[in-house]
């Protein structure tokens, strides 16, 4: 993803609430949850959920992806998508997700002393 033109994520900011792109022919969605309020103190939303477009409107729920902020996030899809979709398809929508999400946040490695713990919450 090196080329602008070719980049569905070129351009993000901090704070956006959703971006459209296509994955694999798979015309997608990816945004934060419609209850989640993101503000500068709280920083951004460890959750993306990814929509299928239809005629540029959101439609079927695909997936959530939890835990950005962790080493491992977790991935979640629909009983619709892990049957229809392929694993490289599933692949490349999560990686999109994890992507947007890192752009978003102004992408920073997060320090394994700050990951959350079973002794220590954040």
């Amino acid at each position: 993803m090196t080329d602008a033109a070719e980049d569905p994520l070129a351009g993000v900011v901090p704070f956006e609430r959703y971006r459209d792109a296509e994955v694999g022919g798979l015309h997608v969605r990816v945004t934060v949850p419609d209850d989640i309020l993101e503000t500068g103190q709280r920083g951004v939303s460890p959750t993306v959920v990814v929509y299928e477009l239809v005629d540029g409107e959101r439609g079927r729920f695909i997936a959530n992806i939890f835990r950005l902020d962790s080493p491992r996030p977790l991935e979640r899809f629909n009983i619709h998508a892990e049957r229809t979709l392929s694993a490289q398809t599933r692949a490349a929508v999560a990686d999109l997700a994890k992507e947007w999400w890192r752009r978003r946040r102004g992408w920073r490695p997060i320090d394994p002393a700050l990951w959350p713990s079973a002794t220590h919450g954040r």
